[in-house]
């Protein structure tokens, strides 16, 4: 459950307050239940060092072992089964020429914002990056982490990235919110292929709106959610796997 505020806020949003920031498990009967507390864990331990800001963003499960990406928190977390939280990894602030016309220093400090967190064919973890203001095009990364070890750069050149998927042949599939960057205020986004050897496709860009998820099933069906930022004209998109 996101928040995308410091935790304090939490107490200033009623009885349903508490619910948000938290790592939630759904029983096979439907049951609610909380794990873990992902944005007091930010306040205990604001990873990044940054202002306190808890966005829990994606979590995956690797082997029994649950990881939470916290876009607010720029920290990929690891939840025990104790509901005990630890830092796997921080994303700190990158120094970028920004873009001119804006009036920012130069070099301007731009946040990390991690967004998701898949596990990889080769069992490292891959974390994706929206990066912060001023947005800009081609400042995002993908990141493999092997836990123990500080994040490497898999994949860079990209634009505002929300969320990624590895088919059985290993390709990755990274979703493009915006891919001339949010600050230009166009919605068009785009699906990227990166296969193993580096190079990269546009598998789609026409009809995405501000495209968020990707998720790719058992046949290589590939989903991506449209219209992510527009309020009741949200769909999912199917792209078969005979047409690729």
């Amino acid at each position: 459950m996101g928040l995308g505020q410091n935790p304090a806020a939490r107490a200033q949003l009623g009885e349903l307050g508490p619910r948000f920031g938290q790592l939630y498990k759904i029983s096979s009967f439907g049951d609610l239940g909380a794990l873990a507390d992902i944005s007091a864990y930010e306040t205990a331990a604001n990873p990044d060092g940054g202002e306190l800001d808890s966005n829990p963003n994606s979590v995956t499960n690797n082997c029994g072992r649950i990881f939470v990406v916290d876009a607010g928190g720029n920290s990929l977390l690891r939840v025990h089964r104790s509901g005990e939280i630890s830092t796997v990894a921080v994303f700190p602030d990158r120094l970028i020429s920004p873009p001119p016309g804006m009036g920012l220093p130069d070099p301007f400090p731009m946040q990390a914002v991690p967004t998701n967190v898949v596990v990889g064919p080769d069992g490292a973890l891959y974390v994706s990056q929206l990066t912060g203001f001023p947005f800009p095009v081609g400042a995002a990364n993908i990141y493999r982490i092997e836990p123990g070890s500080a994040p490497e750069i898999y994949a860079g050149d990209l634009t505002n990235v929300t969320d990624l998927a590895f088919d059985h042949h290993g390709n990755l599939y990274v979703v493009e919110f915006a891919a001339n960057g949010l600050g230009s205020g166009d919605p068009t986004g785009a699906l990227i292929k990166i296969r193993p050897d580096g190079s990269r496709e546009v598998v789609l860009s026409d009809g995405l709106v501000n495209p968020y998820g990707v998720a790719i099933d058992r046949r290589g069906d590939i989903y991506v959610s449209n219209h992510g930022a527009s309020a009741g004209l949200g769909e999912v998109l199917r792209l078969k796997r005979h047409h690729r």
